[in-house]
């Protein structure tokens, strides 16, 4: 059983995060980044539903940014995926302040 507070969990989750966008900020093919995505989003689900959906939505938006063509069809191309991915890993860190006023 964990026993690290929540909060704390979910950031190290959005730091993780936030060094794989930082890392890999091309739109080029990497499925190794959409399935640490994917796991990110997995680990959050037993943690905080607020989190893992906004984890899930960015691992979505990373299947597109990280393929062959499918960035180029998104509304604003690749450039718009990778600021909305990092809105998502914004909300995740937002779950962490919920956490931390609500006393976790």
């Amino acid at each position: 059983m964990e026993t690290r507070p929540t909060s704390v969990r979910i950031t190290e989750c959005a730091d993780e995060i936030g060094m794989q966008l930082k890392d890999h900020d091309l739109a080029v093919p990497n499925p190794r980044v959409v399935t640490r995505f994917r796991f990110i989003a997995t680990t959050l689900c037993g943690v905080d539903r607020y989190a893992a959906e906004k984890a899930q939505h960015l691992a979505g938006f990373a299947e597109q940014f990280y393929s062959v063509r499918k960035h180029a069809s998104y509304p604003g191309g690749a450039d718009q995926i990778y600021i909305d991915m990092l809105g998502q890993e914004q909300r995740i860190r937002s779950a962490v302040t919920v956490r931390a006023n609500g006393g976790d």
